[in-house]
């Protein structure tokens, strides 16, 4: 409670009387009267009666007039009120001093009169209301409402700034705020495969679904971009906590108002760059995509990549994709941190070039930390808190017109923005909700090129396990193409590995994922052996051979395999395709036999690309048959040494006999 005692009598001016007795009545005389006014000050220093704000207006305009509801208490007859305005504010180290103390001189003083003569609301409050009459200047202006003394002493007062409003031909200079809504979680998936989400984190949700859906209920909705990647809306969707569905929902219905493509987990691109993982990017950026289009039933376009650290190859590829602007902070590159000085100003966001990335096209886009850890702040307990908050943001922007962005991930339920939402989303408001500026550089046509933003360079973290990424990702491709009625496993697998390279992951972490997909890999690899007997006869020319495959998975695979023998033909080829079922398969492979005798036999069964053999063994085939063409030739053999036999034994008779006489 602030209170302004009055003024000490000028006693100097009173004549001294020329005789000791006078002298000393003279004294007396002078102490009663000093005594006098202290004692008025005592008495109007009492809280005897009080005044408090119970609602206001947001702001003054020439058309819109300011109220103050105020609630008076405890005041007798002939108090009376008066209102003081100061000059505009030039900072917020000044609005700050304004809340307690006075600021500056007095532009204007209006007197309301009698206490009682002020009308009473059913409610028990009194309004005041001030037009452009009385604050003509724009700017934040502190305003003070005193409660005053018939004796004219200040009993109490309240002090709230008020923002006065510019003419249509001279509007006050404003920035514009951009709201960005961080709902991403750290990566969900483990080495298990499981998705984890603990209870802290569907809090942070819940407030940031809370927020949204308050943002929803305005009229008009302020435009709010909301980056909600797959992978966290996949694990509320698999999490068993009760209050996970309800989330989804409300977090796909705030993203589907104007999606934005979302890598499925985040991921830095230079890194991945450096690494030598591009593809990796794109794969993240496809499978995000994908994911987004299945829940919203459309597919929305790239534009905004969100990353403290780009290379000029990262933002070739990004470009690529489609992407346009990326979201850094402005402490990543070095303008400011998120204190709360007082001489703080705004971090316009742009979009701002990046000459490193110039070839790109790409630009970069700042988010303000300090603005945002202001705005989930908690709320002054004050009726005023959110003409507070926005007078705020309009001095430290100090008449630059900065288009600003804020990037929340968490806005709990007392915060600076939940109280000044609704300010913020009014039609006339000074501080508007705007889209997210997403593409090229643009200027307000009066001041210069915004500021060039240079971004860190990559970190080398991810080449420590980028040879084990490639031939982990060779095996899942291999695997892709082995199963066969189960996808969703090599879908599952995939986003596991792609995990592996998701921001804010260690060494450990990283090889346990890639470990525990390779051990899946491997299992399923293992799981088809040959099996059956090895000896085998073939009792005719033409027959079958069998050949069976042991599937200890639980799910079908597809194989390629392959036959091959010397004297052996195969009429159906020596390769083919099969989809072997969990347990045994036999296939009967059509054989026709070259050779009587044993003949040796060769299997190999691999996965369908046949890059990779899973079991091969020698089979044992005893052909007792003879072929076709065994049967000629040896039946050609036969008739020839039947013929030599003849003409043998005939030569042999007519030896014996000797020759005949006529």
């Amino acid at each position: 409670m602030n209170r302004v005692p009055t003024s000490h009598l000028p006693v100097r001016h009173l004549p001294m009387p020329r005789f000791p007795i006078a002298r000393v009545l003279a004294v007396v005389g002078i102490l009663l009267a000093l005594a006098a006014p202290a004692a008025a000050r005592q008495v109007d220093d009492e809280p005897d009666a009080t005044i408090e704000l119970t609602a206001r207006s947001p702001w003054l305009s020439d058309t819109e007039p300011l109220t103050l509801d105020v609630a008076v208490d405890g005041v007798t007859e002939g108090t009376t009120m008066r209102v003081r305005i100061h000059p505009p504010l030039a900072d917020a180290a000044a609005l700050e001093q304004s809340l307690a103390d006075d600021v500056g001189g007095i532009t204007r003083s209006v007197d309301l009169g009698p206490t009682d003569e002020i009308p009473v609301s059913p409610d028990g409050t009194r309004t005041i209301v001030l037009t452009g009459d009385e604050i003509r200047s724009q700017g934040v202006h502190p305003v003070v409402v005193e409660l005053r003394s018939p004796e004219g002493g200040v009993i109490d007062l309240l002090r709230t700034p008020v923002i006065r409003l510019g003419a249509d031909d001279a509007p006050l200079a404003t920035p514009r705020l951009s709201i960005v809504v961080d709902a991403g979680l750290d990566p969900t998936i483990g080495p298990d495969g499981r998705r984890a989400v603990t209870a802290t984190e569907l809090d942070r949700l819940d407030r940031l679904a809370t927020f949204l859906d308050a943002v929803a209920t305005l009229d008009p909705a302020p435009p709010i971009t909301v980056l909600a990647p797959a992978d966290t809306l996949d694990a509320l969707e698999r999490t068993t906590d009760p209050r996970a569905p309800g989330l989804l929902d409300r977090l796909v219905t705030a993203a589907a108002t104007d999606p934005v493509v979302l890598p499925y987990v985040a991921v830095s691109a230079a890194a991945l760059e450096s690494a030598g993982l591009g593809q990796a990017l794109e794969t993240a950026v496809a499978a995000g995509s994908f994911a987004m289009a299945d829940r919203i039933g459309d597919s929305p376009a790239p534009g905004l990549w969100t990353d403290d650290e780009i290379t000029p190859a990262a933002a070739r590829r990004l470009a690529a994709l489609g992407f346009e602007t990326v979201l850094t902070s402005a402490a990543a590159i070095g303008e400011h941190d998120a204190s709360g000085a007082a001489d703080r100003l705004l971090v316009p966001a742009g979009p701002r070039p990046v000459p490193a990335l110039v070839d790109s096209g790409l630009t970069a886009l700042v988010a303000d930390g300090a603005t945002g850890s202001s705005l989930v702040a908690a709320a002054l307990d004050r009726v005023d808190a959110g003409p507070v908050a926005v007078a705020e943001l309009l001095l430290r922007d100090a008449g630059r017109r900065s288009d600003v962005v804020v990037r929340l991930s968490d806005i709990p339920e007392a915060s600076v923005l939940r109280t000044v939402l609704p300010l913020l989303a009014a039609t006339d408001a000074p501080v508007p909700i705007v889209p997210t500026p997403v593409g090229a550089v643009t200027t307000d046509g009066e001041d210069d090129e915004p500021e060039a933003v240079r971004l860190a360079a990559a970190a080398d973290d991810l080449r420590l396990i980028a040879d084990r990424f490639r031939s982990v990702d060779r095996a899942v491709a291999t695997f892709d193409a082995f199963v066969d009625a189960a996808p969703s496993r090599t879908a599952d697998l995939g986003l596991q590995q792609l995990t592996s390279v998701a921001d804010g992951l260690d060494i450990d972490e990283r090889i346990a994922l890639l470990d525990a997909v390779e051990a899946v890999v491997t299992s399923g690899f293992d799981g088809v052996t040959l099996t059956g007997q090895t000896d085998l006869n073939l009792t005719s020319r033409t027959g079958t051979l069998p050949v069976a495959i042991d599937n200890t998975n639980d799910y079908p695979v597809r194989l390629m395999v392959r036959i091959r023998s010397d004297r052996l033909r195969f009429p159906d080829g020596e390769e083919f395709a099969v989809v072997a079922d969990p347990d045994v398969t036999r296939i009967d492979v059509p054989v026709e036999a070259l050779a009587t005798g044993s003949v040796p036999t060769f299997v190999e069964v691999r996965t369908p690309d046949g890059s990779l053999l899973l079991d091969d063994r020698q089979l044992n085939v005893r052909s007792t048959a003879v072929s076709g063409v065994g049967l000629a030739l040896s039946l050609g053999a036969l008739a020839v040494l039947a013929a030599w036999w003849i003409r043998t034994w005939r030569k042999s008779r007519v030896s014996r006999e000797g020759p005949q006489n006529p």
